[in-house]
């Protein structure tokens, strides 16, 4: 799926009017945002959660840009578990499970996202460097591999890592939205360290809420020429290349949507409420999918409708294990094993449909391999059926 995703940021050139592009380019985002909501369930405000399930959701935890920390020793563990039992607040219990201390979960997500990005844009500077480096050296060997120039092939794959750049940008709105609400909640107090805290996680939020609406902006004043043209359709393509023009500023709707999601799961601890926000955000974004129909293909409009719905029930779901009692253990164990089995659906599907579309591709690849050879000889009989007219004068 990454790869069919990486392709399909090298947009064919296409006419001013025609803004589809590669029909996988939103599978990728479609799936992980999936991945996504499932990992912020982890965060749920479930008194004494079924183990398996959470075991299940928090090993999505890399998603959230939260990574495991080392297991702690005994004595403080058991006070850990002590502590998670008195405070329900589901956020807190989910660092605990993934031993790392509440007030490191803000710098620990931003340090993973920092390192991230570091690491792609360390990559977008080598291929600039050899783009830059093999324009300014010409000659057969060095610019000419199979008449494809070297320079023009960095620079495509630069333009890859762009875009993938902005993409993983939309994926960090939901789980940094969640760490920074849940720092600026817990960091009102009168020391200055937590001070100082809380007025950059609000300062963070801040600039990535005016990022969701600012996006949608910018795309809305974007005449159907300037989105036409190849650099920014292979930078920021994953923004507006699967939506119809009339609706290409729905892509801030969608990012709203994952704002409000981390909000909610960080910022609401109550159980009887913190999961009916949830079902109502998404109930009302699937609403707006099925009116509005932005997306350029059906099966577009039909997956998000579906993933929404599985969304929808699982909160559900772990809705009706936060109401559960806390000692109900075979309440939870079903509630939990129907979640998890809904995951692994989705998930299958997926699966199935990539390998649907690598058949299809190996099938495509081997056709014209073939066409290719049978062009080929083709070619040679002809050329020995002039050889031999040419010499039958000769001959007599």
């Amino acid at each position: 799926m990454v790869a069919f995703h990486v392709t399909a940021l090298d947009p064919p050139p296409v006419s001013v009017g025609d803004l589809a592009g590669p029909p996988n380019l939103w599978e990728l985002p479609v799936f992980f945002t999936f991945l996504q909501n499932v990992a912020i369930v982890a965060m749920a405000s479930i008194d004494s959660p079924y183990a398996p399930f959470a075991l299940f959701t928090d090993s999505f935890s890399w998603l959230l840009f939260l990574v495991k920390g080392s297991r702690p020793s005994a004595p403080s563990s058991r006070a850990l578990q002590a502590s998670a039992h008195e405070a329900a607040f589901g956020i807190q219990q989910f660092a605990l499970r993934l031993n790392i201390p509440e007030r490191d979960l803000f710098v620990r997500a931003w340090t993973c996202f920092f390192v991230v990005m570091s690491a792609m844009l360390l990559l977008l500077c080598l291929f600039n460097g050899l783009a830059t480096y093999f324009s300014r050296h010409n000659g057969p060997l060095l610019n000419q591999v199979e008449d494809h120039p070297n320079a023009d092939r960095f620079e495509k794959w630069s333009l890859k890592v762009q875009g993938t750049l902005v993409w993983v940008l939309t994926q960090a709105v939901l789980p940094l939205t969640a760490v920074s609400v849940f720092e600026a909640s817990v960091s009102q107090s009168p020391s200055a360290s937590r001070s100082v805290s809380c007025a950059l996680a609000v300062a963070v939020l801040v600039v990535i809420g005016g990022t969701c609406v600012g996006s949608s902006l910018v795309l809305w004043r974007q005449t159907e020429s300037s989105l036409s043209k190849f650099h920014t359709k292979a930078i920021f393509g994953v923004l507006y290349l699967n939506l119809q023009f009339p609706h290409r500023a729905f892509c801030g709707v969608t990012l709203m949507v994952q704002f409000v999601s981390g909000a909610m799961m960080s910022g609401v601890g109550t159980p009887s409420t913190q999961m009916l926000w949830l079902v109502s955000v998404h109930g009302l974004y699937m609403l707006v999918l099925v009116v509005v129909r932005p997306f350029v293909t059906n099966l577009h409009l039909s997956v998000a409708v579906l993933v929404e719905l599985v969304n929808i029930a699982i909160y559900c779901l772990c809705f009706a294990q936060a109401k559960a009692a806390v000692d109900d253990i075979h309440t939870k164990k079903t509630l939990g094993y129907v979640a998890m089995g809904l995951t692994c659906l989705l998930v299958a599907l997926f699966f199935v449909r990539t390998l649907v579309k690598i058949g299809k591709k190996l099938v495509q690849k081997n056709d014209k391999v073939k066409g290719t050879d049978q062009s080929f000889t083709v070619c040679l009989s002809d050329q020995q059926e002039s050889f031999c007219e040419l010499e039958r004068p000769l001959l007599g």
